[in-house]
């Protein structure tokens, strides 16, 4: 769970009008008519005197004329000055204090949840665009539920070999190396068997069982298969995958995705950005307050723990409680053994590895579900910071997760490492 910042108002007050008066002129208006009544009295008794008198009583008006003009002149020279000083301050107060609040927007993709959170609330419009425009683009490239994506109209035409996008590319060079480094845990060529399964619909029209420790799961004799991912061929943009294997790369292409949404955020707009896909958090630029604050806790009344993320870090949680349906009468969830093609048997509620990025958190707890009670010493290895939580609720600690981050009403097993 992520902190929320409520947006403020934006509204501005009104500009004063400043109102002109005609008294003035109205005054002047009738002294002038009162002057020329009077110099038409003093012209029937002398003309010489009217002459004096007009020339006299002319000039003193053409000066107090010129004098008022003046006057009105300064007095609106700087009443205007002060409007436009008052003015300009307003929206200098105004963006200052935009800049100093965090705000966020949830939405709903790929059958999760997305977070975005950005340290600066006017930025946040911008923003959420360049995270729709990267996800549409990923999205786009490998998406395996949509029949226009590229992954999908590839069809049998990359047994020969085919060009791909940039895009694309990437995210398969990326699923391999997790592969590799893996061992094989974390398999990209998983696409036929999970449709063999039942897991082609979307997750979001499949029915839920119950989770956790209470499900039972039902084992099934299987052939061992052989490794997919080393038969997939990747020379710069040329994509070479064999006809019996299909490709599914959501194990990695949600975690690259908030990565490149975060630092894309980050680099254009120069602020500190937090992206969250379906529990894959990334983050980039500087976090206000010591750093990011974040819930770790993948079903109710799981264990639960806060932790403060360090600036440029990610965190990324694997679940056998999720994305859960039942298939020829048996529960099944989404994370595969490679080497079977079948569910891992659940010793691993959940798993939560913190990282450099998200990708390589995501990596390492998707493989340490698939590994099982084999996970807590290899994570050690890998130099993270873990929390794993058993089927019995059982908190293990990997590395320098703290264990004061944790809450005290699970029993905590101990700390691997």
């Amino acid at each position: 769970m992520n902190p929320t910042t409520t947006p403020p108002d934006a509204s501005q007050p009104a500009e004063p009008s400043i109102p002109r008066s005609a008294s003035r002129t109205d005054r002047t208006d009738r002294t002038d008519s009162t002057d020329r009544t009077d110099r038409a009295d003093r012209t029937d008794r002398t003309d010489r005197t009217d002459r004096t008198d007009r020339t006299d009583s002319t000039d003193r008006t053409d000066r107090a004329d010129r004098t008022d003009r003046a006057d009105r002149t300064d007095r609106a020279d700087r009443t205007t000055a002060t409007t436009a000083r008052s003015t300009a301050t307003a929206p200098r107060t105004t963006a200052t204090a935009a800049r100093t609040l965090t705000a966020a927007t949830d939405w709903s993709i790929w059958s999760t949840s997305a977070r975005l959170v950005v340290t600066d609330a006017a930025k946040l419009t911008r923003a959420r665009r360049i995270a729709d425009r990267i996800l549409a683009d990923v999205e786009g490239a490998c998406s395996r539920f949509r029949p226009d994506s590229e992954l999908s109209r590839l069809g049998g035409r990359a047994s020969e070999g085919v060009e791909v996008s940039e895009m694309l590319a990437a995210l398969v060079e990326r699923a391999l190396d997790a592969a590799e480094a893996t061992h094989g845990d974390v398999d990209p060529t998983l696409g036929g068997v999970l449709d063999g399964l039942g897991y082609d619909e979307g997750v979001r029209m499949l029915p839920h069982p119950q989770h956790g420790d209470e499900a039972s799961f039902s084992l099934s004799v299987a052939t061992p298969r052989e490794p997919g991912w080393r038969r997939v061929s990747l020379t710069g943009r040329l994509l070479t995958v064999p006809d019996d294997l299909r490709l599914d790369l959501g194990a990695t292409a949600k975690a690259i995705a908030a990565d490149l949404c975060a630092r894309a955020i980050a680099l254009e707009l120069h602020c500190g950005a937090l992206v969250s896909l379906g529990g894959d958090i990334a983050t980039a630029g500087v976090a206000r307050d010591g750093g990011w604050q974040i819930t770790v806790q993948d079903l109710p009344h799981d264990p639960q723990a806060s932790i403060a993320l360090a600036d440029g870090y990610a965190i990324a949680t694997s679940s056998t409680q999720k994305r859960r349906w039942m298939h020829d009468g048996r529960q099944v969830h989404h994370i595969l053994d490679p080497r079977l093609g079948l569910p891992v048997p659940p010793v691993w509620r959940s798993v939560t590895v913190a990282a450099t990025s998200c990708l390589r958190a995501n990596v390492l707890s998707t493989a340490a579900i698939v590994k099982g009670r084999r996970a807590t010493e290899w994570l050690a290895s890998q130099g993270e910071s873990a929390m794993l939580v058993d089927t019995q609720g059982r908190v293990v600690l990997v590395g320098g997760w703290p264990e004061s981050s944790v809450d005290e009403h699970p029993r905590r097993e101990h700390r691997a490492g």
